[in-house]
């Protein structure tokens, strides 16, 4: 009634109702509110510990932190659903988070539209807003079927992080060395802002 009201065309209401059905049955929120409702912070955190725990883990960034650490991660993870052809990052804008997968797949395009590959559960994009806020995005990236995501804001990231400048410098090395985003450390604004974070730890130490 609500779609009719709002004359939607009927390519929108179809879009929608699949949405609806797709969230009622693998991602249902009453489910997941009726599941937290009641349950201590501990238990909460031990939970996602466990969901967020492998995806952290397997991520080359952010596998081996300390447990205070991981456990305010998996805090500040929130999960969004996107339908197919939805557009999660769009190349050249400003990013704002990083995200997992961890139902469904992401097609990852170039600037022209170039397939470059897809993305599957454990897999991770956006990692570089975390670092580089200013770096503006190098890729698409595409729901190629409805798709959960968890979602790490650079917000959460700084509050966690601005606090361990050890950390931060070591995920400045770590992406250093990773072939599919060392590439960002040739522009000169990028290096500055690693030698910055850098230097913070040489400072301290």
């Amino acid at each position: 009634a609500a779609m009719e009201a709002l004359s939607l065309p009927d390519s929108i209401q179809a879009r929608i109702l699949r949405y609806h059905s797709y969230i009622q049955r693998h991602h249902n929120p009453d489910m997941y509110d009726a599941l937290l409702s009641g349950l201590s912070r501990d238990l909460v955190v031990d939970m996602k510990r466990f969901i967020f725990g492998r995806l952290l883990r397997e991520s080359p960034m952010l596998s081996g932190l300390e447990e205070q650490q991981t456990a305010e991660l998996v805090q500040a993870f929130t999960e969004i659903v996107v339908s197919p052809g939805d557009c999660v990052i769009a190349f050249g804008e400003e990013g704002d988070s990083m995200y997992f997968i961890i139902k469904g797949q992401m097609d990852v395009f170039a600037e022209h539209g170039e397939h470059l590959n897809t993305k599957k559960p454990g897999d991770y994009f956006g990692e570089i807003a975390l670092i580089f806020p200013d770096r503006p995005r190098m890729a698409w990236i595409v729901a190629r079927t409805f798709c959960v995501l968890a979602r790490l804001s650079k917000a959460s990231f700084d509050k966690i992080f601005d606090a361990c400048p050890d950390l931060k410098a070591e995920m400045v090395r770590r992406m250093q060395g990773l072939p599919n985003v060392a590439v960002i450390f040739e522009d000169n604004n990028v290096q500055q802002q690693a030698q910055q974070i850098l230097d913070r730890t040489d400072r301290k130490s």
